[in-house]
């Protein structure tokens, strides 16, 4: 495949690529033989082993497999002895778990399995699943486009224009379906632990104590991502003094109260008070004068602050508010004992969705809980920045299980999922992932534009009265 230009060729691709698909199922199947297991078998018995004992919704939401083919394999492999079924740890479903037969078999079929994914990679032409992944959407999509519009109508009618965006948008999920799905799920990666970054002290705003782990001389910017301070004290004297009055241009700021209350106002006349639980998620676009005042009570205070860059397209927009109160935020029970926020994007599968959304950078923000013994797995989007920032705890990260003490920054390398597990102590993170915008930076305390005459004339607007250009809106 790797020979063929991909503009030269028919629209009859699609099917070519269907049986393509359907052969790369085979030859998983072929290569396999010997440990007596086929790709979904083996890819149970693979997950099974490395998340434990686990449910058929687990089973299915992992793999991707529809019920069906997956009871079905369910049933034949415990048959023939090499999957047994247990109460599971939540006491309420049986689960699924490797006999000493299961895992014998396993343990044949991992280096076949290896042997099979070189050999399709060495067929489609590419060194990663990703890249063939990518290389078989883009060959699809080729085939649609060179497609064309339908008969029955004039090239440029309302009619044929519909059916081919129908079409593509059929076409382009079917990249994802017709590849085997036991197959994608098998080759997910999950992500390493590329650093782990010790919160620095600072001393920001009138004298407010913080913890930053972004926005230092050893870590500046994780492409968009800006900033991130964390403050925590039950001392008035840290942070009673607060952030008076301050102006912010080209950057969102996204404010996380874990405990304690943070009074806010503008020069516009906008005010109110973010709480335990509530987050505040500003766009501060071509300018705004704030003022974040934490306001001294018993408990203290604590939270998160993100700075997340804008687009050069969207620095001079409207500056605007969305005050999320705790009790518009779920927190459901995942099936590792996981307890989720989902603040922004999708999580577990497209089931929960958070209330930011539409944004450039498609960010997926999760606030995560991991009590005693839990476990969490997340998909996240090839070459998407992510870090996971643990407010407490003991936790451990990624396939090698990293342990990381909170607090603590950990960045994350590439991959498809990112995986954490809790001990005895159980923690608290929050996730966060965003698509990197590769552009200029120009920085001066709270404006980031992308050009050093941008940050100028910023302050030349202060200096002449021009830097509010619109009133901000909630939403």
């Amino acid at each position: 495949m790797s020979g063929h230009d991909p503009g030269r060729l028919s629209a009859c691709v699609c099917n070519t690529l269907r049986m393509v698909s359907r052969a790369v199922t085979q030859l998983y199947d072929d290569v396999l033989r010997p440990s007596g297991l086929r790709i979904t078998q083996f890819s149970i018995l693979a997950t099974i082993a490395r998340m434990g004992a686990s449910n058929l919704r687990q089973l299915e939401d992992t793999l991707a497999i529809d019920q069906t083919t997956l009871t079905r394999s369910l049933n034949l492999l415990e048959r023939d002895r090499v999957i047994e079924r247990v109460p599971h740890p939540d006491g309420r479903i049986k689960a699924m778990r490797l006999t000493s037969k299961g895992r014998r078999a396993l343990e044949v079929a991992r280096p076949l399995w290896i042997q099979a994914q070189a050999k399709v990679l060495r067929e489609v032409g590419t060194k990663s699943w990703a890249d063939a992944q990518r290389r078989l959407a883009y060959l699809f999509q080729v085939a649609v486009d060179r497609q064309g519009p339908r008969p029955g109508g004039g090239a440029g009618s309302a009619e044929n224009l519909d059916g081919a965006r129908r079409s593509k948008r059929v076409e382009k999920r079917r990249v994802t379906l017709d590849i085997p799905k036991e197959v994608q799920s098998m080759n997910q990666s999950s992500r390493s632990v590329a650093q782990v970054v010790t919160p620095e002290p600072v001393v920001e705003g009138a004298g407010v104590h913080l913890r930053r782990s972004i926005g230092t001389r050893k870590l500046d910017h994780l492409d968009p991502f800006l900033l991130l301070d964390h403050f925590e004290s039950i001392d008035p004297g840290d942070y009673k003094a607060g952030f008076p009055y301050h102006p912010h241009r080209g950057i969102e700021t996204v404010t996380i109260v874990r405990k304690g209350e943070v009074r806010h106002e503008d020069s516009l006349g906008h005010r109110g008070t973010i709480g335990a639980g509530d987050i505040q998620w500003m766009t501060s676009g071509s300018g705004i004068m704030h003022e974040e005042m934490p306001q001294v009570r018993p408990e203290g205070i604590a939270g998160l602050q993100l700075w997340l860059n804008l687009p050069a397209r969207e620095k001079m927009t409207r500056p605007k508010y969305r005050d999320l109160q705790a009790d518009r935020l779920t927190e459901p029970v995942l099936d590792g004992g996981a307890k989720v926020r989902v603040i922004a994007g999708e999580a577990a599968g497209g089931r929960l969705t958070g209330p930011v959304e539409g944004l450039a950078v498609a960010p997926k923000f999760i606030d995560v809980t991991l009590p005693p013994g839990t476990t969490f797995r997340e998909t996240v989007p090839l070459g998407h920045t992510v870090f996971a920032y643990i407010d407490h705890g003991d936790l451990r990260f990624g396939p090698e299980r990293t342990p990381v003490h909170g607090p603590a920054l950990v960045v994350f390398g590439d991959g498809d999922v990112v995986e954490a597990s809790a001990g005895a102590g159980g923690g608290r993170f929050l996730l966060a992932a965003a698509r990197p915008l590769h552009e200029p930076i120009a920085r001066y305390g709270p404006f980031v534009m992308n050009t050093r005459a941008e940050i100028e004339q910023t302050l030349e607007d202060l200096r002449t009265g021009h830097f509010i250009h619109d009133a901000p809106r909630d939403e």
